[in-house]
């Protein structure tokens, strides 16, 4: 089940979930988080995302894709690294990254979002 959009917080969501949450957007910027449990760098941008995700409240909203779960649902983005990070506006790609950023670069990307 999706969660309601006013859910502030960082989710773990199945590939049918993510397509469902862009579709629905709203011009919302999502943060889509492709990672795995087992990834030291994605443990750690999940702990960025999740401080943020509060921050942000509903300025943006917050997910995670586990590829080891959902590969295809990665390959379908070309995400060929883990963690890679995609924010969406309007369901397109504004922006991405791979590996981990310092804190504060993710938040310069984040804003500049905001901004656009």
């Amino acid at each position: 089940m999706v969660r309601k959009s006013k859910d502030v917080g960082y989710h773990t969501i199945n590939a049918t979930e993510a397509d469902e949450i862009l579709f629905n957007s709203d011009g919302i910027p999502i943060v889509m988080a492709f990672s795995a449990e087992w990834t030291g760098n994605g443990q750690m941008l999940d702990n960025y995302y999740r401080e943020l995700a509060n921050e942000y409240n509903d300025t943006i909203r917050f997910y995670r894709i586990d590829v080891d779960d959902f590969p295809s649902y990665a390959d379908k983005y070309g995400v060929n690294q883990i963690p890679t990070t995609l924010v969406f506006r309007q369901n397109e790609i504004v922006d991405h990254f791979k590996g981990l950023l310092p804190r504060n670069k993710i938040e310069e990307k984040l804003d500049r979002v905001i901004k656009d």
